[in-house]
């Protein structure tokens, strides 16, 4: 393995290019629906040691070192986005005949201006980077504020935020309620880059590098089992429970636009009419089938009340859940 940093570290020119793509491109399979997180034990590593080669060069210039950070940067997370935002060019093939011809620009532009935030995070890391275990740090703290920015900057891009690699089961979501999505997205890069720390040997150190390694483990550990102990402490009886709204029933993507679509026109309407009355009867309303679209709106304003305290707006008043089925949520 030793051997394996040190070989990495060294690229230059187009294989270090081709090595931050591939592992950027791999990190992307620790997202849903593969949820593989392990692979990014190696992934991150790789990042780390490319910047080691890029940042970690005694007497270099500054501003040298910024310019090979970034540009490592914006291919991790090039490639990164790129494998994980693919699905965006699905929009474009069902009116085929007509937007077919966009699909290859509309997936490559939005990850390549993605990976500008990246760009900026390794970047910046590099002016601050130091050998061994202190070098994980500065990275994890650059590249979470560089996500916290990608998810405000203009109103904000947090799609595959890289907190969401330590959220892949209930048990490993819990953490949220304690740091957010960005406190674990810098739980997330000191978890996965923590190898780095014990390799090349020659820059990590000893027992520090050990240490620190081991300190990963240890907040990886108190994640899933804080998640366990609060999963386990949920009473299954005595409440209500959440109010959950199914917003859209299933439609599969290429059917949405079919005359088939016309199939059991009134079982569907009856389905919704039912959908609609265990809503009123549940809030007070008083929606109706033919103003569809204001029943949507309600359901908006109930969840956005969630940021109210119960004390102020009764809880029975809001939304807990949301389930969007097959329809393309932003905003």
């Amino acid at each position: 393995m030793d051997r394996i940093a040190r070989a990495v570290t060294a690229l230059t020119g187009w294989p270090r290019v081709a090595a931050a793509l591939a592992a950027g491109g791999l990190s992307a399979l620790a997202l849903a629906p593969v949820d593989a997180f392990p692979i990014l034990f190696v992934t991150l590593p790789v990042f780390v040691w490319l910047l080691d080669g890029a940042a970690g060069a005694p007497g270099r210039p500054r501003r040298e070192r910024f310019r090979a950070a970034a540009a490592l940067g914006w291919c991790f997370g090039f490639g990164y986005f790129l494998g994980g935002l693919w699905w965006i060019g699905a929009a474009f093939l069902v009116d085929g005949d007509q937007f077919a011809w966009l699909l290859p620009i509309a997936v490559t532009i939005l990850p390549a201006g993605l990976a500008l935030f990246w760009a900026l995070g390794a970047g910046v890391a590099s002016l601050a980077w130091r050998p061994g275990w202190r070098r994980i740090l500065i990275l994890a703290a650059a590249m979470a504020s560089a996500e916290w920015l990608r998810g405000h900057v203009l109103t904000g891009f947090p799609w595959n935020a890289f907190g969401y690699v330590l959220a892949p089961a209930p048990v490993m979501m819990q953490s949220a309620a304690l740091v957010g999505l960005w406190g674990l997205t810098l739980a997330a890069f000191i978890v996965f880059a923590a190898p780095a720390a014990l390799l090349p040997r020659a820059s990590a150190g000893t027992w520090r590098g050990r240490g620190f390694a081991l300190f990963a483990l240890a907040l990886l550990a108190a994640h899933a089992g804080y998640g366990a102990i609060r999963l386990a402490a949920v009473s299954s009886g005595g409440s209500a429970g959440p109010a959950l709204r199914i917003v859209q029933p299933s439609l599969d993507q290429s059917e949405r636009w079919q005359a088939d679509n016309e199939d059991d026109p009134e079982g569907k309407k009856a389905a919704l009419k039912a959908i609609l009355a265990d809503y009123n009867a549940r809030y007070g309303t008083n929606h109706r089938l033919s103003e569809f679209d204001l029943y949507y709106q309600d359901v908006q304003k109930r969840i956005k009340d969630q940021q109210w305290p119960n004390a102020d707006f009764p809880a029975a008043q809001k939304i807990d859940i949301t389930i969007v089925v097959d329809m393309l949520l932003t905003g």
